[in-house]
């Protein structure tokens, strides 16, 4: 909240409108006497009364979200500290066959909102670090980041990352991208004219409709925010294994060295696949290894395993591990045949 005064400024304008400044003005540059000067004082006092109110102090609520910090940066130090990501660039990456695209992780609106109270730090570029697709956008576009840095265990994610990068910037608005990014992946094996979400397949009607309304392709601002990211090389696609103890430990040295943090890590649902592998151990460590107490993290789990859809959660300065719930038990009848007649027993199954 800006707070104003008047003063003996003689070019200091009153907030209050024009009656209020045209005699403001006036009370300084008259010649008039000491008695004129306070009548027109008095008037302007008369005037401003009804329209002055003590400031209030912000709430939690508005001390929660963030704004734009106020420090800037320079598009050449900014692709100056990404040219020097230690894990390097794939080039001509093929696509073999396409894989996920869309997020089809439930809860993506509600961790948006969500996300929109963390803060993020001030002092520093607001950079992210993701696994898969789609969903990255939506966080490079909500949090106004300037690096976005989107990783894959898979060459063809990453081939498809690129395939995204330059529909986006042959396409002048975000309904051009659409229909861009759609006949390139026409061409892709595996594709079969349907993109799957957390709801069902998308034929090419039911994907314009629908994400054009939502995420990053919600507003030609937001699309053009993007857009502008990669045409400043803010955006790179990697190829990184989530549990790869050496690349981590080089991204942390590149953290520090540049006097970074990241202020988003998403990690989809990764971990829940590696949840029962010998290489979820280092998979954590090497999370907790760059994220800060200041890091959004978001990830995604089935609420009981091996059933439903995979749900968005959000923590801050810790990546959650996979734990799922135990489902509630309810007795069950079932039918036995016993001795040649047809008898009803009690069975437990396991019910979500």
């Amino acid at each position: 909240m800006e707070i104003y005064s008047m003063s003996s400024n003689p070019i200091q304008k009153s907030p209050f409108g024009p009656a209020a400044n045209d005699l403001a003005q006036y009370a300084h540059t008259s010649k008039k006497s000491r008695t004129e000067e306070e009548k027109t004082k008095e008037i302007v006092s008369e005037r401003l009364r009804p329209r002055l109110q003590p400031p209030t102090a912000p709430s939690l609520l508005e001390k929660a979200v963030t704004s734009r910090p106020l420090t800037t940066y320079k598009s050449s130090s900014i692709r100056s500290i990404l040219s020097a990501f230690p894990i390097k660039t794939l080039t001509d990456v093929p696509l073999d066959k396409l894989g996920y695209v869309l997020c089809n992780e439930k809860g993506q609106e509600t961790v948006l909102r969500k996300l929109q109270h963390v803060h993020s730090p001030s002092t520093t570029p607001r950079v992210h670090l993701g696994f898969s697709c789609w969903f990255n956008f939506d966080l490079l576009a909500q949090r106004e980041s300037d690096l976005g840095i989107i990783c894959d265990f898979d060459s063809n994610m990453i081939a498809t990352l690129d395939l995204m990068k330059k529909a986006i910037l042959c396409s002048e608005t975000r309904e051009k991208f659409i229909e861009l990014f759609w006949e390139s992946l026409e061409k892709a094996e595996g594709f079969g004219g349907r993109l799957q979400d957390e709801e069902k397949f998308l034929n090419y009607d039911d994907f314009r409709e629908k994400y054009l309304g939502r995420g990053w392709l919600k507003t030609e601002e937001s699309f053009t925010k993007i857009q502008n990211m990669y045409r400043e090389d803010q955006i790179i696609h990697r190829q990184l294994d989530i549990c790869d103890k050496k690349a981590f430990g080089e991204i942390a040295t590149w953290l520090r060295e540049n006097d970074l943090q990241f202020d988003t890590l998403y990690s989809s649902n990764i971990p829940e696949w590696l949840h029962e592998s010998s290489s979820s151990k280092a998979m954590y460590e090497n999370l907790d290894g760059v994220i800060s107490d200041q890091t959004a993290v978001l990830t995604a789990q089935k609420r009981f395993k091996n059933k439903g859809s995979p749900t968005l959660s959000l923590n801050v300065g810790i990546h959650s591990k996979v734990a799922y719930e135990i489902p509630a038990r309810r007795l069950q009848p079932r039918t036995d045949l016993t001795r040649g007649s047809r008898k009803k027993i009690l069975n437990f199954d396991d019910v979500p």
